[in-house]
């Protein structure tokens, strides 16, 4: 066994695990987890409010009123379907504070986290409005904070590669962003192949998102090197490197169903593509403005060294 491999199983014993934990979670305030908590603690609140009020807070897709097109989102079925959203709120939400507290971008997560919440159950509602009533005539109410979630979700891979992209002085924000699109549109194609059966349509988007993959094979090579350089460091920040990106890949095959129908009821899977789509797309635009700003001012930091006379 190489010595490389020894010192890579001496760090997973449990001493050195609990101190890497530590480590992780060293630096994540009580405030912070409050903000967190206050989210699910809201919905439970809400999900006791009397039925007909409850009702009342639903998006109606062909008699909206406008408050419900900031309340839906905040408002559940049943408890069972409260439960499930909490349950992934907590996976999602907890990694990300995790992850942003070794990383630095705590800051960045809670921004986009609160405007989310703002902007999304508006803009969510408007799209169900205008759509449905023409591609998905039998959804008649939307509720249900899983596109907040969703979104949340989305957040992952922009994250994950801000932090390398910031650790490599290299810009890998852009190329990631269309290679983290290009998958979800074969992940759709693929999922719901029984309703389209084109296979020309699957090959078109595995081919796209191959010719991704081929396109940045030297940034592929330089992140596993990186990756394996955490290893070296913190073995728990090690591997919620590799899970961010695959929990990413595989877990909309879990999360979302590839039949739309479940005895008499539709149910409203697009609500997780648009909450999926919108966390991808707003962290893209929020963490390329914050590395422009970083690497600006490293610019500037190299340029002032480089102006500096002579020791004598």
């Amino acid at each position: 066994m190489k010595k490389s491999d020894k010192n890579f199983f001496r760090r997973l014993k449990f001493s050195k695990i609990k101190k890497d934990f530590i480590e992780l979670v060293e630096g994540i305030t009580f405030k912070e987890i409050l903000i967190l908590l206050s989210f699910p603690i809201f919905l439970t609140i809400l999900m006791f409010l009397p039925t007909n009020l409850r009702d009342s807070l639903s998006l109606h897709i062909y008699h909206p009123e406008w408050w419900q097109f900031f309340t839906s989102s905040f408002i559940h079925e049943n408890l069972t379907h409260l439960l499930d959203n909490i349950q992934t709120y907590f996976v999602i939400s907890f990694t990300l504070l995790i992850f942003g507290n070794k990383t630095r971008t705590k800051k960045n997560f809670f921004i986009l986290f609160l405007f989310t919440l703002i902007s999304l159950p508006l803009i969510s509602s408007l799209i169900e409005v205008l759509i449905y009533p023409y591609f998905i005539p039998n959804i008649k109410t939307s509720k249900g904070s899983s596109v907040l979630i969703s979104s949340m979700f989305g957040f992952f891979p922009m994250f994950w590669i801000y932090y390398f992209s910031k650790k490599q002085k290299n810009n890998m924000i852009d190329k990631f962003f269309n290679l983290s699109l290009s998958y979800l549109y074969l992940l759709i194609v693929v999922i719901y192949y029984r309703i389209h059966k084109n296979m020309l349509l699957v090959s078109a988007f595995l081919f796209y998102f191959l010719f991704y993959c081929y396109l940045y094979r030297k940034d592929f090579k330089l992140l596993i090197k990186n990756i394996y350089q955490e290893s070296k460091s913190n073995i728990i920040f090690y591997f919620l490197t590799i899970f961010l990106p695959i929990f990413f890949m595989i877990a909309p095959l879990i999360l979302f169903p590839p039949k739309f129908v479940k005895g008499n009821i539709t149910i409203d899977i697009f609500t997780h593509y648009i909450g999926l789509f919108y966390g991808i797309i707003i962290s893209y635009v929020f963490l390329k403005t914050k590395y422009k700003s970083f690497s600006n001012r490293n610019h500037l930091l190299f340029t002032n060294i480089r102006k500096m006379p002579p020791h004598k």
